[in-house]
């Protein structure tokens, strides 16, 4: 679960996937290309409590198995991030 902090609006979301130098999230937040956001990771099992800086790449509709919705998310580069987050990558690059 996270929340993605826009010129002081929260959208909720939840992380679908992290790469060494992106996210995807989950979010009916209709936020613009090009756009630097905040993204604050809600601590849960392993996951730490932690605050990403983002810039949004692109908004794409995700197909849901279970209905036949659409829903909606963003992809967006990190610009800054901790240490933590990266290391929740690095089992992705050690299956490659």
């Amino acid at each position: 679960m996270c929340q993605i902090v826009h010129e002081e609006e929260r959208h909720d979301g939840i992380v679908m996937n992290i790469t060494a130098d992106g996210i995807f999230v989950l979010t009916s937040a209709m936020i613009p290309s090009g756009t630097q956001v905040r993204i604050e990771i809600s601590e849960l099992q392993e996951v730490p409590q932690m605050t990403l800086r983002a810039i949004v790449i692109r908004q794409h509709l995700v197909p849901d198995e279970s209905s036949r919705l659409m829903l909606q998310g963003l992809g967006m580069q990190i610009l800054q991030a901790p240490s933590a987050f990266y290391e929740l990558s690095e089992p992705e690059k050690e299956s490659s």
